[in-house]
């Protein structure tokens, strides 16, 4: 009797612990889907459009790689893996190739030329890609039902892109596509080692094997920018010099984290504050009193120097430039202002108002830097650089050709 209850309990014991598996499994995927699905927005905001574009597709794609298989470096050697078996090394690398590689080089180079939600829409065949590629290579056979749905889908996904591009598809659907059967060529390789190993592992050595590529790649297509070179010098500097440590790490990066959302949080706040004053028509209300006023050219200039001066301490200069500017512009055109002139005017100006009290948001931003420093201290080193600014826009009015000059010459 009691063999039977022990057998009974076991048995019980058994389905809970499957059941526990699979919430965890659902779980984990509901989370995996979440984090996929920020993907296509976040290498959108990115690659930026081709009009106005950011950082280069192919460092995007081979950047983020290489951090993640730096990170998998250390994870492997924290917890002990051994290598693959060789049999494994195939699948391995064709995982790499697809979904390190060409899915996310793919989805860059598409993005752009359409938005997010045009891609999530092509990249729903993605499911359809991966069971052919099952089918072909691992001889699984899915139901009739599936296909159904899956090849009705794709239909309506190129009827879609056909509509979307007048007629027929576009070069960017054609690198969709790619990226779509990259992936699903990598999903399944990975899948047919994740029998054998751990899943976390697949990935992890996936990502390893291709640091080779990735890493170099990272390096010859990283961005000229100036803060960014400052930044590796400095951490290579600390590195060579034996004093970095997780926890300085750790410290540097909270201070980061709470550095760039203050500034951020200042900027929203800004661009919300140049919103509602758009909204309520501030903006042409002000145009149309300088219209009113029939000044001077140079007055004018000033007057409108000035409006923008006093805009700079609650603005940031995005909402300055987006829409006080334009409305500006048709006055001094009218006014015979050359254009060049004006707009470094503007610029000089823009950067006097961040400087000057009450407001002056780079000192707020000091601040955040150095939060035991008083912001009278703040203010009283910034009088003399807000001095040789106001000089700066003196010197420029007084003498245009310091503006305009370079741009004249062939």
């Amino acid at each position: 009797m009691r063999a039977l209850q022990g057998s009974s309990m076991t048995a019980q014991d058994a389905v809970q612990a499957r059941h526990a598996r699979e919430r965890r499994g659902f779980a984990l995927g509901a989370l995996g889907v979440c984090i996929f699905a920020l993907t296509l927005p976040m290498t959108r905001l990115a690659v930026g459009d081709a009009s106005d574009p950011q950082l280069p597709p192919a460092f995007v794609t081979a950047g983020r790689a290489a951090l993640a298989g730096l990170l998998s470096v250390a994870w492997l050697r924290t917890v002990g893996a051994s290598r693959p078996a060789r049999e494994h090394w195939r699948s391995l690398a064709i995982c790499a190739l697809g979904t390190v590689l060409g899915f996310p080089l793919f989805l860059a180079l598409a993005l752009r030329h359409v938005d997010a939600m045009h891609a999530a829409v092509v990249t729903g065949v993605l499911p359809l890609g991966t069971a052919v590629a099952a089918a072909v290579w691992l001889r699984q056979r899915a139901s009739r039902g599936f296909w159904l749905c899956a090849v009705t889908g794709c239909a309506l996904v190129l009827a879609f892109a056909a509509l979307r591009g007048h007629g027929s598809l576009s070069v960017a659907d054609g690198l969709l596509l790619l990226a779509v059967a990259s992936a699903s060529v990598g999903y399944v390789a990975g899948a047919r080692v994740s029998a054998k190993l751990p899943a976390e592992q697949v990935i992890c050595w996936v990502l390893v094997l291709s640091l080779p590529l990735t890493l170099p790649a990272m390096l010859a297509t990283w961005p000229t920018d100036a803060g960014a070179v400052g930044c590796l010098a400095t951490f290579m500097l600390v590195v060579g010099a034996r004093r970095m440590t997780w926890e300085r790490l750790r410290r540097a990066g909270l201070a980061t984290l709470e550095i760039s959302s203050m500034i951020l949080l200042l900027v929203t706040a800004s661009n919300l504050f140049g919103a509602v004053f758009s909204r309520l028509g501030s903006a042409n209300f002000l145009a149309q009193m300088l219209t009113n006023l029939a000044l001077p050219p140079m007055l004018m200039l000033v007057v409108i120097l000035a409006l923008i001066f006093v805009l700079g301490w609650p603005l940031e200069w995005v909402p300055i430039v987006l829409i006080v500017v334009p409305i500006a512009l048709p006055i001094v055109t009218a006014a015979g202002i050359d254009l060049i002139w004006f707009c470094t005017l503007v610029a000089v100006t823009l950067q006097t108002a961040w400087l000057s009290p009450p407001v002056a948001l780079s000192a707020y931003f000091l601040k955040g830097v150095v939060p035991q420093w008083d912001l009278k201290d703040i203010y009283a080193g910034m009088v003399q650089f807000m001095v040789l600014q106001l000089l700066a826009v003196g010197i420029v009015m007084l003498f245009p050709k310091l503006a305009t000059w370079l741009p004249s010459v062939n």
